[in-house]
């Protein structure tokens, strides 16, 4: 049952109250929903594109119960106002109210920057979408009327990826329709086969494309190295980059690509050095991925044959003892069947308050752990027969440790 509704907004509503007279003087929030709401439906047609389409979807009966509307607004102090307006109007309204209305700032979608719209606020806005679906599975549509027009595109592709039914009003039109599914297909073994780039790019937005890495004999990068990506990235995702162990340069991943895959990163300079990152369609294809690996009941793992795991540390990682006795780190690994072995590859005694990563690298797990007593790198031998198994494995490892580590 349809209970629950994404809807993107735009800069419609502030301009078309700017024009009106009746609203000339008024600056409260709730002043102007109210005036809003007691407009009648030809008056609020003509003000708001936002109100019309969800009324009009209401009406239509294509949303069975009205429990949670999100707005999605931008990046900007336009967008906060919309926000607040709309919020407003939705929770007085008795007709048309729902039980919960929250709104959505998507970071970095702003018409302010093109880069940042680009690089990061289409992704952000895919993420976004992906984050609350995780929430309200099955139970959502997208309403894409309002807002920036390149968000359509994207609402409509991660909507197709993800099973959510996407909705659109046309200016000229009386009615919201469905928009038809895009003619493109989701293709697991395609993602699970070249995870790798996809992953590291999903982690750290941005890297150079042509840059040559290189490690010490700890799993470092050369110093050097180090200071040159200072300029694209943190030092939190310099460690990130780090776990990846990528020899060699990035380039290398991208061109090894199935050329139906290319198209989801962009490839430009940035001071001179060629820059790759995953664009808004290459994020649509993750969240699509992820979405598709939990929810995949057909894909099995075995069971390992013995009862328990086989962790192994080494002398040169031995400060990694104290952090796995103290979490009970064996012991929750021995609960998930499908792991066979657990290597301590790296350990760093740098503080972290919890939390944890996984990927696949090769045809293992890598499992980052962080805790008080430090952070340490796995990795996990699992009875995965094949990519697609193993980003199985991934989904399951995640869910579990979300639930299990602190």
């Amino acid at each position: 049952m349809y209970n629950t509704m994404i809807a993107t907004t735009g800069a419609s509503l502030v301009r078309n109250l700017q024009r009106d007279e009746t609203f000339k003087d008024i600056t409260d929030y709730k002043e102007i929903a109210k005036k809003l709401n007691s407009l009648d439906l030809e008056g609020r047609r003509r003000s708001c594109a936002e109100i019309n389409s969800i009324e009009n979807i209401i009406d239509k009966g294509y949303l069975e119960d009205r429990k949670n509307l999100y707005f999605f607004i931008s990046d900007t102090q336009m967008g906060e106002k919309i926000g607040m307006i709309l919020k407003e109007y939705f929770k007085i309204s008795s007709k048309y109210g729902f039980e919960n209305v929250e709104i959505n700032t998507v970071k970095k979608l702003t018409d302010t920057n093109s880069e940042d719209f680009k690089r990061y606020g289409l992704r952000n806005l895919v993420k976004d979408i992906a984050r609350i679906n995780q929430k309200h599975y099955a139970n959502m549509i997208i309403n894409a009327t309002g807002g920036y027009k390149a968000q359509i595109a994207f609402a409509l592709a991660i909507g197709q990826g993800m099973n959510i039914p996407v909705y659109y009003m046309f200016e000229r039109f009386p009615t919201v329709i469905q928009m038809p599914p895009l003619p493109l297909s989701f293709d697991s073994t395609l993602y699970a086969n070249y995870s790798k780039i996809f992953q590291l790019l999903e982690d750290i937005p941005l890297l150079p494309y042509e840059k040559n890495f290189d490690y010490d004999e700890n799993g470092d990068l050369l110093p050097k190295q180090k200071e040159f990506l200072k300029k694209y990235i943190s030092e939190d995702e310099i460690d990130l980059f780090q776990s990846y162990l990528l020899k060699g340069n990035v380039k290398s991943l991208y061109e090894q690509l199935d050329e139906k895959l290319k198209p989801l990163f962009d490839i430009e300079r940035i001071d001179k050095e060629k820059i790759i990152s995953l664009n808004a369609m290459g994020q649509a294809f993750v969240e699509s991925a992820t979405f598709y690996f939990n929810r995949e009941k057909e894909i099995t793992l075995k069971q390992r044959k013995n009862t328990n795991i086989i962790l192994e540390s080494s002398k040169k990682e031995g400060h990694s003892l104290e952090m796995i006795l103290k979490n009970n780190v064996e012991k929750i690994l021995n609960k998930v069947d499908f792991i066979e072995r657990a290597r301590v590859v790296k350990f760093s005694d740098k503080n972290k308050n919890g939390g944890f990563r996984v990927k696949v690298l090769g045809d293992e797990l890598n499992l980052i752990l962080n805790s008080n007593e430090g952070i340490t790198h796995f990795n996990i031998e699992t009875t995965a027969r094949n990519n697609v198994e193993l980003q199985k494995a991934k989904i399951i490892l995640e869910d579990y440790l979300n639930k299990n580590w602190k």
